[in-house]
C-alpha cells in the first residue's frame, strides 16, 4: 500500500463521517496501515542522520532504550575498572533510584553491565565487550562527545516507534475475540 500524506491523514481525521455509523473493520484495518505507514515516513525522517554509522544506529535500536541507560553505559564504559553501588551512579547522574534500577536492569540483559555481590548490597560494573561492539560503543562515545545531537533524535525516532508500535498491538488486540471463562 503506497503512504499517504499528512493532508491526506488530517482529511481523514477531519472526515464527516461519524466512524461510529459507518464501523467496518476492513475500514479500520486501512486507516491502521495508513497510519503505519505515515509513522514509518515520520521515523525515517527523524533517523536520517548521516553523521552515525549504522552500527551505532543499530546499537541504540537494539540496546540503548533511554537516555538513562545512555548515560550509565557511557560512564561506567568511562572507567571500566571501577565498581559503583546503585546509590553512587544515582549520586553521579543524578537520577532518582527507580531510573538507575531500570537503567541497570536493562544494561545488565543487553549484557553490558554486571552485578556482583557485594558486603554493602550489589555493585556494578561495565563488562567489555567483543572487539566489534567496543569499536561501535567507541564510536558512539565519539559521535555524542562531538555532537549529541543526531544520536537524540535517533533516540527519539526508536522511542516513537516503540510506542507506536505498541499503540498499534493493544489496538489489534482488542478486536480479538476470546472465549469468555464463564460461558463454557
Amino acid at each position: 500500500m503506497a503512504c499517504v500524506s499528512r493532508s491526506v491523514l488530517r482529511a481523514l481525521a477531519s472526515s464527516d463521517t461519524d466512524p461510529v455509523e459507518d464501523l467496518s473493520i476492513y475500514k479500520w484495518r486501512g486507516v491502521c496501515e495508513r497510519l503505519a505507514c505515515a509513522a514509518r515516513e515520520t521515523t525515517a525522517t527523524l533517523t536520517h542522520t548521516s553523521e552515525l554509522t549504522p552500527d551505532v544506529r543499530l546499537l541504540l535500536h537494539e540496546h540503548i532504550e533511554s537516555y538513562e541507560q545512555l548515560e550509565m553505559l557511557l560512564l561506567l564504559r568511562a572507567d571500566e575498572t571501577t565498581t559503583w553501588t546503585q546509590e553512587t551512579l544515582g549520586e553521579r547522574l543524578r537520577m532518582t533510584s527507580s531510573l538507575v534500577q531500570a537503567a541497570l536492569q536493562g544494561l545488565e540483559s543487553a549484557g553490558f553491565v554486571e552485578a556482583r555481590a557485594h558486603e554493602g548490597g550489589k555493585r556494578y560494573s561495565y563488562v567489555c565487550q567483543s572487539d566489534d561492539v567496543e569499536a561501535t560503543i567507541s564510536r558512539l562515545v565519539a559521535a555524542y562527545r562531538e555532537n549529541p545531537i543526531p544520536i537524540i533524535k535517533v533516540m527519539s525516532a526508536n522511542s516513537l516507534e516503540r510506542l507506536r508500535t505498541a499503540a498499534l498491538r493493544t489496538f489489534a488486540d482488542a478486536f480479538i475475540l476470546r472465549k469468555d471463562k464463564d460461558r463454557g
